[in-house]
């Protein structure tokens, strides 16, 4: 039975692929089918966002951290009782980071000030490209910058640059005109490190004081190609290494980290002398959890296993998404995109970065409300803050 389906499919396919060439398709419609046939996404097995082996030394070492605040004269944070909580966010970023950082956090005498890792700002500005009311415009002068619909960053009098219509007609061209995930046509091009981080000299300010959060989220390597490359000067990451093509509603999706993409590895191009593929899966995001980014959190396996869930609702994105592909989107499905090698090293570093903050959001319970960070920890001592800040 099974090999008959098969023959039948197999018929079926070719009698409605006679029938399209038949049809007096343009050469632009029958390029971007074979396009689309010759890249379509393989799919393999999807390693967990965090490493699972991980995860006790993880806790032993979040422990010691714990311990350490508590023995701490530092009165923020802390419930009722005296004890110190972290926060669902903080406690991700301790998951996400690499092991060798998390071991020089545990052993720094630093440890007393994790309550002011500032990673809602952090995240605010890398993933929706905004700046907060008190960011730094100049050394030394304060101004406060409200965000407006399109998340476009000013500081009164500067205006941001233009995007590069050259750069992004690049992209198109490097995409096939379609969106990379799902083949459909008439895309958007959306970035993927925002490009408002670089687009005014207070982005640029306010990304060299985000800078140390950023590096402590990469390895090693990364850290030391990632320095100046979002920062050497007004709209030097607004590049086509940059960008993808994506149908608009899945790039809504990928600013609000409910989809994320994973670097895989790259090869060179068979095609093309200098070329290479860089290869990249697809992941849908934990969301749905009754998990608030700023909420107290018990550093344990529980609450670890609820953060990594994927709760459907009823207009969830995975069903929605059937909408604008021919076959589901599904976690673990392979793409890959041709660049010169060199656009594929900075493509690779811009998709790590965008893991990152991808798991800090979703795992955190952000990428189902951004409103979130709004709002105030349920726990929180001002008076034990201020001493801290000023008597520690």
């Amino acid at each position: 039975m099974d090999n008959h389906n098969h023959l039948m499919a197999g018929i079926q396919l070719q009698r409605t692929l006679q029938r399209y060439l038949a049809s007096g398709k343009s050469l632009k419609d029958k390029r971007k089918l074979l396009w689309y046939m010759e890249t379509r996404p393989s799919l393999r097995d999807a390693a967990p966002i965090i490493r699972l082996e991980e995860i006790e030394p993880r806790l032993e070492l979040i422990a010691v951290i714990q311990a350490a605040y508590h023995e701490s004269p530092c009165t923020a944070q802390r419930d009722p009782d005296g004890d110190f909580q972290f926060t669902a966010l903080q406690l991700v970023y301790l998951l996400v980071i690499p092991m060798e950082h998390l071991r020089g956090i545990s052993a720094t005498p630093m440890v007393p000030y994790i309550p002011y890792l500032k990673l809602e700002n952090y995240l605010s500005f890398m993933v929706l490209g905004r700046l907060p009311d008190d960011a730094i415009i100049n050394r030394g002068t304060a101004s406060s910058v409200p965000p407006d619909d399109t998340h476009t960053l000013s500081t009164g009098s500067e205006m941001p640059i233009d995007e590069d219509a050259k750069e992004r007609a690049k992209c198109i061209a490097r995409d096939g005109g379609v969106c990379v995930l799902t083949g459909a046509a008439y895309p958007e091009v959306c970035h993927i490190v925002p490009f408002e981080i670089n687009a005014t000299q207070a982005g640029l300010a306010h990304y060299r004081e985000q800078f140390s959060h950023l590096t402590r989220l990469l390895g090693k390597e990364s850290h030391a190609q990632v320095i100046g490359l979002l920062d050497s000067g007004l709209g030097c990451s607004n590049k086509a290494w940059n960008m993808l093509c994506l149908h608009p509603t899945l790039r809504d999706w990928w600013r609000k980290c409910l989809i994320g993409l994973k670097y895989l590895g790259m090869i060179p191009f068979s095609h093309q002398v200098g070329y290479h593929a860089i290869q990249l899966q697809f992941y849908w995001m934990p969301r749905g959890h009754d998990i608030s980014p700023q909420d107290p959190a018990q550093p344990d396996r529980d609450m670890i296993q609820e953060m990594l869930q994927i709760i459907e609702q009823d207009d969830d994105p995975i069903t929605e998404s059937q909408k604008y592909s021919s076959s589901l989107l599904e976690t673990g499905q392979v793409f890959s995109l041709n660049m010169p090698a060199e656009d594929a090293v900075k493509m690779k570093l811009m998709i790590d970065i965008q893991w990152a903050n991808a798991r800090l959001a979703a795992m955190s319970g952000l990428s189902d409300n951004w409103e979130r960070l709004n709002r105030r920890p349920r726990v929180l001592n001002v008076d034990g803050w201020l001493e801290d800040r000023w008597g520690c």
